[in-house]
């Protein structure tokens, strides 16, 4: 047996024994953290309001909406060449009076929306009277926020958020002028 070749095989060995103990420490580190570390529920998305939002009132006087944001994802098919894309729809619910205003007085079909809530599972009756879960976005008080990113279609024209900044900085002076 060659030098070479032993000087391989011991690099191999050493490299097998550093990964194993590297994935027993890595996986030790792991059960640590999911032990002992808290739950996290949140939801970021990006994506287009699917029709205008439904506000209701509750009994206590506080608003809260409903609306449908679309997000789709794209890809090229790696076989074919061709792009394709899948549409997930999504339903958010704003039981925060600030959102539900906003909501109201700014979000049109169409607009591009920043949505970050909660996911709650609710039982509601369907049309035929039968319980139904559905999936949700809660965008609660204290918890969460929906920011406008574009205009929709038939966007309300008294929206501040897309005033652009007034700029304040003055041109430079030229040197001749004074």
């Amino acid at each position: 047996v060659s030098t070479q070749s032993t000087g391989v095989m011991a690099l191999r060995l050493l490299r097998s024994s550093v990964l194993k103990r590297h994935t027993i420490k890595a996986r030790q580190q792991k059960k640590d953290v999911y032990e002992g570390s808290a739950y996290l529920n949140k939801v970021m998305l990006i994506g287009n309001v699917g029709r205008e939002p439904i506000i209701r009132q509750s009994t206590d006087g506080s608003k809260y909406c409903t609306f449908p944001v679309a997000t789709t994802e794209s890809w090229t098919n790696k076989l074919t060449g061709t792009k394709e894309s899948k549409t997930e729809w999504h339903r958010i619910s704003v039981s925060n009076n600030y959102y539900s205003d906003y909501a109201e007085k700014h979000l049109q079909k169409g607009s591009k929306v920043f949505v970050e809530g909660a996911l709650a599972s609710n039982v509601i009756k369907d049309d035929k009277g039968r319980d139904k879960i559905v999936s949700e976005v809660q965008i609660q008080k204290y918890r969460g926020s929906l920011v406008i990113l574009s205009k929709g279609t038939g966007f309300k024209k008294d929206v501040d958020s897309f005033d652009s900044p007034q700029d304040n900085t003055q041109k430079p002076q030229d040197k001749n002028d004074s």
